[in-house]
């Protein structure tokens, strides 16, 4: 928006001059706004100003100012008739800018339309525009405004939803960049599914987005070779077949024959890197919250009877009450409430336990104090409590890491990931059988997501600038031992050969060999650091790698040292300020680290409940509602430069501040 225009009153045939001193009696000059009015005397002896348009009255003595009478110049529905347009401009004395007041275009389209935007992007219900009070509120807002039927708003999403498609089609046509893939599964109380396909990937100004490109509704049952028909029908018709990396889905044995027929049909022309070996991902908040469940299998009995501690405790004031004086008895009053938890969301059930476990002497002491409480928990269990909840600390971070996070890289998650593989390992040599049987449970459905997503995860980690091949070659050591050497080649020739389709080359697979040593800063201990094992590790190993003697981009970027752990590091930035030194290397990181390593939204990373379609979505056609998810996802508001320039040019009228900021006018800010 441009600056506000200032100058002398007389500046301008329009300006409106008032006196705000209060040792002036009267005012200088004689309103513009009364080229508009006309004054009245009622008998009563009480002025009014009448609108020459509309004839509507307002008060119109020399007391009570203009202002009312200029906020009513924009609205009259006469005006336009009459053919008035000029502009007016007002100055307040004391006011820090010129405000100009301008007559409103009203068009019915473009209002119609933006009403259509309103609904999907806010996700009001279609029939609103029947709604009695709404339709009183838009008749006293625009008098002109012609309301529409249910089946015209309808008709009208429809259209939004075509031109959005479109011009979301001509967008992703181009991006220089390939896009990966996940699916969310949506359920209702018809007898439909609904699949969600998002596009991930990061644009041209080195953001991360997303775009939902399907809201498909599929009968039961929702089998594999269905579901690759859709997901193939929709990457044909956005023309995206050519540009897939990956795809990302839950553990479901359907999505495992999709995602083969996918693969096989995308490899056979050959369109994905590294012949499809990146191209199956799973969701670790799935993965995980599947493995943390076999955790608390195992303490159920326990988890039973603390949930109905929590509830007993609060069940009367009398029993709140005696619980409290149990604190005070063992000198715990200021630990906190045991939190009753959600049995969809396992963190709650984490908490609880842990702070159940903080009382647990609490409830010892109200067990023998009121002996209608029969929930205690035995000395065992809550040993039993104690060792599980430890196990399950790891998986807890770990989550914690990644949902913090709105759109996550998958360069993040490969350090946690080796962990939990580490402490699985530890686990199955306890010296608790119930701990070794939880271990058993927990790795055959953490090895599944390791074998399919662990080549994945560490070449992302290496396109990291504080880890990059050290990292990787320190977890593996400690994962697979003397075995370690087969695993961290197969990374580095993964590495190799997918910069090398970068590249557009084909130059043979080079030796390998030692560079030049990096070392990061050190850091203070942190038991909950995952990684301060590796900063100590990579003081005393030399692993930098280049391949043959003419370096490539890949080869000097291993060999410079590494960046600091630093918290706030933006790697998206990193590669953004070195695309020009490293231009095909940065292309393969942009890739690589919009791969999705959810299927859900971080806020949902803890829950095990399925993502349902309200009931009333459900009771609309499918096309209707995979044209309102989509629009909701697609509509961005305009910038506030854009908004500014549309809005003088369609509706003048903004709120602007006089110098008293307790008074408003329906003014904008003269150009």
């Amino acid at each position: 928006m441009n600056e506000p225009s200032f100058g002398s009153p007389n500046d301008d045939e329009n300006i409106i001059e008032t006196s705000t001193t209060s040792t002036s009696s009267r005012r200088r000059t004689r309103s513009k706004v009364w080229e508009h009015f006309k004054k009245v005397k009622l008998d009563s002896g009480e002025e009014k100003a009448v609108c020459k348009y509309c004839k509507k009255q307002y008060t119109g003595g020399t007391t009570k100012g203009t202002s009312h009478l200029l906020g009513h110049i924009p609205r009259c529905p006469k005006m336009k008739e009459n053919g008035t347009n000029e502009p007016m401009t007002l100055r307040l004395e004391g006011a820090t800018s010129m405000l100009c007041l301008e007559n409103s275009k009203f068009d019915q389209d473009r209002s119609q339309m933006d009403l259509a935007r309103m609904i999907m992007k806010h996700g009001y219900p279609l029939d609103m525009v029947e709604h009695e009070f709404f339709q009183i509120f838009v008749n006293n807002l625009q008098p002109s405004f012609r309301l529409v039927s249910k089946n015209t708003i309808r008709n009208d999403v429809m259209k939004v939803f075509s031109e959005e498609r479109d011009r979301l089609y001509k967008y992703f046509d181009r991006l220089s960049c390939r896009i990966s893939l996940n699916i969310d599964m949506w359920t209702s109380d018809q007898n439909l599914g609904y699949y969600c396909l998002t596009a991930h990937f990061i644009d041209d100004g080195w953001g991360l987005k997303k775009k939902i490109i399907a809201f498909t509704a599929v009968e039961c049952p929702h089998d594999g070779n269905t579901l690759y028909k859709i997901v193939m029908e929709r990457l044909l018709s956005w023309n995206l077949d050519k540009k897939i990396c990956s795809i990302t889905v839950t553990n479901a044995s359907n999505n495992d024959i999709m995602v083969r027929e996918l693969r096989n049909k995308l490899c056979s022309q050959s369109l994905l890197p590294l012949d499809g070996e990146v191209f199956h991902v799973r969701c670790i908040a799935h993965t995980l919250n599947l493995t943390v469940q076999d955790g608390l299998h195992e303490i159920s009995s326990l988890l039973y009877k603390i949930r109905e501690s929590a509830k007993y405790v609060r069940l009367t004031q009398q029993k709140k009450q005696n619980f409290d004086n149990a604190k005070s008895q063992v000198k715990l009053q200021h630990k906190k409430e045991v939190v009753v938890d959600c049995s969809t969301q396992w963190n709650s059930t984490y908490d609880m336990l842990e702070s159940a476990l903080e009382l647990r002497e609490a409830f010892f002491q109200l067990a023998e104090t009121d002996h209608d409480y029969k929930y205690c928990p035995s000395n065992e269990e809550w040993e039993m409590g104690k060792v599980i909840r430890d196990c399950l600390k790891v998986f807890y971070i770990c989550t914690k890491n990644f949902s913090s996070i709105n759109f996550p890289t998958a360069s993040i998650l490969f350090s946690d990931i080796c962990t939990i593989k580490l402490r699985l390992h530890m686990w199955q040599n306890s010296e608790y059988q119930y701990v070794r049987s939880m271990a058993y449970k927990m790795k055959q459905k953490f090895d599944k997501y390791w074998d399919e997503c662990c080549l994945v995860l560490a070449i992302a980690v290496v396109l990291d600038p504080r880890f990059k091949m050290e990292v990787v070659t320190y977890y593996y050591n400690l994962i697979y031992g003397e075995n370690a050497e087969r695993h961290i080649m197969r990374v580095r020739l993964a590495l190799n050969d997918l910069y090398l389709e970068y590249v557009g080359n084909d130059v043979g697979k080079k030796s390998l060999e030692d560079s030049s040593s990096a070392f990061p800063s050190q850091r203070d201990h942190d038991p909950d650091d995952f990684l301060s094992g590796f900063d100590k590790w990579l003081v005393q190993e030399r692993s930098n790698y280049c391949f043959g003697s003419r370096k490539s981009e890949l080869d000097l970027y291993l060999e410079e040292r590494l960046f600091p752990r630093d918290e706030d590091f933006d790697i998206l930035r990193f590669w953004q300020v070195d695309c020009p030194k490293f231009p095909k290397l940065s292309r393969l990181a942009r890739d690589i680290l919009a791969i999705p390593i959810l299927t859900v939204t971080s806020e949902a990373t803890f829950s095990t409940k399925s993502r349902i379609v309200d009931q009333y979505h459900t009771s609309l056609l499918p096309e209707i509602v995979e044209a309102l998810v989509c629009g909701k996802d697609w509509l961005e508001a305009p910038t506030k430069r854009n908004l500014d320039f549309e809005a003088i040019d369609a509706s003048p009228i903004c709120v602007a501040f006089t110098a008293d900021t307790s008074q408003t006018c329906s003014v904008r800010e003269a150009t």
